[in-house]
């Protein structure tokens, strides 16, 4: 007897069960479907870009900017790239030029899912250019300082020049060119900046020198010496007024003047001869 009840009570319980799913199959099928939808809706959203980066439409070369974005269920990134190119990348730009950006997330199937590309530009930082010393020593490289450098940078080299003629009293304007602005990492920058060529007016300081030995009168002797012995006569004073010039330039002045005609290159070769040899028998300088 205790079996059979065993068997009874177990067919009542199934029996009851079967009678509760036929009376709720439709909530329970409505259920699962609910369930399952849910499921593979957060599967295809995941990754989903939720809040995009904003950007202003143009920024100054050395203004920062940090592009933030929202991704559901995912991290989002925001990756930038030249504006004509698709070389992506998620370090932010910092040198002149246009460009765009999208934020990026990891979805459910091994890819990724894109916002919307947005374009900006970084323009030229205007610089402008003083000279603290107006009154340099002659041949000495003015000193230029740049104001407006940002991120580091800093002028590295530039040239200069005077103007056509510097007057008496060492008055003269001085043109700046070739600029070059290295970064901390030695790059060149120069690009990102914006200037016009400086010009300064200067009153430059007579560069002191010393002479350690006047040898230009031994040269003079010489060359009264030389020249007489091949039948000229010149003085210390004739050659005074051609200094600088060449022994040709300067024998040829003194053949046309004395004997009417251009001095042959043999009659060169043997009066400088002559002269270094007598400058060589010189006494040497104290």
């Amino acid at each position: 007897m205790g079996r059979y009840e065993d068997y009874k009570l177990k067919m009542e319980r199934l029996a009851k069960v079967r009678n509760f799913l036929r009376r709720n199959i439709l909530i329970i099928v409505t259920a699962s479907a609910v369930a399952t939808a849910s499921v593979v809706s957060l599967v295809s959203t995941k990754g989903m870009i939720t809040s995009e980066p904003e950007f202003k439409a143009s920024y100054v070369y050395g203004e920062g900017f940090v592009g933030k974005a929202g991704g559901f269920m995912a991290n989002a990134i925001v990756e930038y790239a030249h504006l004509k190119q698709e070389d992506w990348s998620i370090v932010e730009p910092t040198n002149v030029g246009q460009y765009k950006a999208r934020a990026r997330a990891a979805n459910s199937f091994g890819g990724y899912n894109y916002g919307e590309v947005i374009t900006f530009e970084i323009t030229p930082k205007d610089l402008t250019f003083s000279c603290p010393d107006a009154s340099p020593t002659y041949g000495d490289k003015p000193i230029l300082s740049a104001e407006g450098l940002v991120n580091g940078d800093m002028l590295s080299s530039y040239n200069y020049s005077y103007g056509e003629e510097i007057s008496a009293d060492m008055e003269t304007t001085a043109t700046f060119s070739d600029f070059v602005i290295l970064n901390a990492k030695q790059e060149d920058v120069t690009r990102n900046y914006s200037f016009s060529v400086p010009t300064f007016d200067l009153k430059l300081k007579n560069r002191k020198v010393s002479v350690l030995f006047d040898s230009m009168p031994l040269h003079a002797k010489c060359w009264v010496e030389a020249c007489r012995k091949f039948g000229l006569n010149a003085t210390e004073q004739d050659t005074y007024m051609n200094e600088g010039r060449t022994a040709l330039s300067t024998i040829d002045i003194f053949t046309r003047e004395q004997w009417g005609r251009a001095v042959r290159p043999e009659e060169v070769d043997e009066i400088y001869a002559e002269k270094c040899r007598l400058f060589n028998l010189c006494p040497e300088a104290p």
